[in-house]
């Protein structure tokens, strides 16, 4: 009986400790988003979003896809946000396709930098009106590089939407339809 005892104590002190680091890890998961996640704007309007990464640790490097639909929005400018310094970066923005790329590593003597902040701002003009679009993160063509193993840094993205004007309606009204 103590043998029985003591074995599911060890097993169960086992489960224990394999699942407090998994907890604490998913807590502090590294985040980039679209910065609001939603904006509203009149057609014609000028406004600007931020690329933002939250919970990141060693942080030295990114190169950051967005994808927007170019019917809806257009690309002004980019400026490169104040979480890391400036080093060997640069832009590609195509607004035919509707397709920003954005990279930029610091370089030495700066540190690797942990936190949250805004890596990029994306200066845009709305077009259209009456739509809601999406800001779309490219995940799999966006990285984060770590400073001292130059290793990637998982992350999660979070993708924005811009409303232009009143936006797309998903409401539907059915009227009754009255015959005599």
């Amino acid at each position: 009986m103590k043998k029985t005892i003591k074995i599911l104590l060890f097993i169960g002190l086992g489960l224990l400790l394999f699942a407090l680091p998994m907890a604490a890890r998913s807590q502090a998961e590294t985040i980039v988003s679209v910065n609001p996640l939603t904006s509203n704007v009149q057609p014609g309007d000028s406004f600007s979003v931020d690329i933002w990464v939250e919970n990141v640790t060693d942080l030295y490097g990114f190169d950051v896809t967005l994808l927007f639909n170019p019917a809806h929005l257009q690309v002004d400018s980019l400026d490169l946000g104040d979480f890391l310094s400036s080093g060997l970066g640069g832009e590609d923005l195509d607004n035919t396709t509707g397709i920003i790329n954005y990279y930029n590593t610091q370089m030495s003597p700066s540190v690797p930098k942990s936190g949250s902040g805004t890596l990029f701002t994306v200066n845009f003009t709305a077009l259209t009106t009456e739509v809601t679009t999406s800001i779309d993160i490219d995940d799999s063509l966006t990285e984060l590089v770590e400073y001292d193993t130059y290793q990637l840094i998982p992350f999660t993205a979070q993708d924005g939407s811009v409303v232009i004007g009143a936006g797309s309606s998903k409401i539907l009204l059915y009227l009754p339809l009255i015959v005599k």
